[in-house]
């Protein structure tokens, strides 16, 4: 049953509900042994799949067409109101035009850092010494929290910078785990190494600080920087799920300096 319900969970999650509420009437008059007849009901090659998936797991289970149907219903109620609880937000640096209000990028960072309670994921191009936000990521450690980050190992010009963030922060923060992208898993186009560009920051996958600013303080107070706070719904459970993807299949590996 569980595998039933994470595909018609897969299957809802992109679509109109009056098209979910169109199918379930047509689940309906089905039964789980010609349950073929619906296989292109959707107008995508993608949602067809994902259609056949649940076919496919309804003819394992056996359960009727009003039961099936219920369970389409009942889960795609579930997603939307999920999806109602998500709140995202505004997150800016630069010149403030008080047009409007927004938050500034150093505070929600902070922010979404103590609320952190199990798990928190950073990334960023580089980390310039910001005493606050280093403040933040200990206390987390030291309350338990899991915190993993990910920073671009490959420095320009081959100056010794990244070495020397590195070597700083497992002085001070002894317990942070930190990880690269190893230049063996870069697809080099004989000009420049690909780099981790992303910045982002997801804690106890339900809340993310998605951003154009590094983890500099020019970045985080002075420069023109843009983003979103995101809380609640699939988009920071996605981004957490996607790093630590990453790290299962060692995209990403763990990084300690030999000093």
């Amino acid at each position: 049953m569980d595998k039933l319900l994470a595909a018609i969970y897969q299957m809802v999650m992109d679509q109109h509900p009056a098209k979910v509420e169109s199918l379930c009437t047509r689940l309906k008059s089905t039964t789980s042994n010609n349950n073929y007849s619906l296989s292109n009901y959707f107008t995508t090659d993608a949602a067809n799949e994902l259609l056949d998936k649940v076919l496919s797991e309804w003819a394992n289970v056996g359960c009727s067409g009003d039961e099936i149907a219920g369970l389409v219903a009942g889960v795609s109620f579930g997603h939307i109101e999920e999806k109602k609880s998500e709140k995202v937000e505004l997150v800016w640096t630069g010149p403030d035009s008080n047009q409007f209000p927004v938050r500034r990028s150093e505070q929600v960072l902070l922010d979404v850092i103590n609320s952190s309670v199990n798990s928190l994921f950073i990334v960023s191009f580089v980390l310039v010494k910001i005493p606050a936000i280093e403040s933040a990521i200990k206390r987390a450690i030291n309350r338990g929290v899991d915190v993993k980050m990910l920073l671009e190992s490959e420095d320009k010009e081959n100056s010794d910078a990244f070495l020397t963030s590195v070597i700083r922060l497992y002085e001070n923060i002894p317990a942070i785990r930190l990880y690269v992208w190893p230049r063996d898993k870069r697809e080099y186009t004989g000009f420049v190494f690909p780099r981790v560009h992303a910045k982002c920051t997801v804690a106890d996958m339900n809340v993310a600080f998605i951003t154009s600013a590094n983890l500099t303080s020019a970045a985080l107070d002075k420069n023109i920087e843009m983003g979103v706070q995101i809380t609640g719904g699939d988009i920071p459970l996605g981004i957490y799920n996607q790093f630590i993807s990453m790290i299962n299949s060692e995209e990403i590996i763990p990084y300690k300096p030999n000093k």
